[in-house]
């Protein structure tokens, strides 16, 4: 429709180009800073998994590390944490 003299289409102006490598880097970018949803968000917490949060944080595993394993949020294992302590079934409170 617009022909040679359409800045879309336009191979050759280096400013179009410019400004879609810009987007390019701009999207690669975003894609690479966005935060992860980790993949259990949600999920129901089973004993198995309760039990192998104890040893982890007994054999001395950082909480970060801990959540990667468990595919959580630091948020969740704090949370979990918490919910066995006030269940009776840790004796002491998470200070990370």
């Amino acid at each position: 429709m617009l022909g040679n003299n359409n800045p879309y289409n336009n191979d050759n102006d280096e400013r179009w180009r410019r400004i879609w490598d810009l987007m390019d880097e701009f999207a690669t970018y975003r894609v690479a800073t966005m935060p992860r949803i980790p993949r259990r968000k949600g999920e129901r917490w089973t004993p198995e998994e309760d039990t192998e949060l104890l040893q982890r944080f007994v054999a001395g595993l950082p909480i970060e590390e801990i959540a990667r394993l468990h595919e959580r949020s630091l948020g969740s294992i704090r949370s979990r944490w918490q919910k066995l302590h006030d269940d009776g079934r840790i004796g002491y409170v998470l200070n990370d």
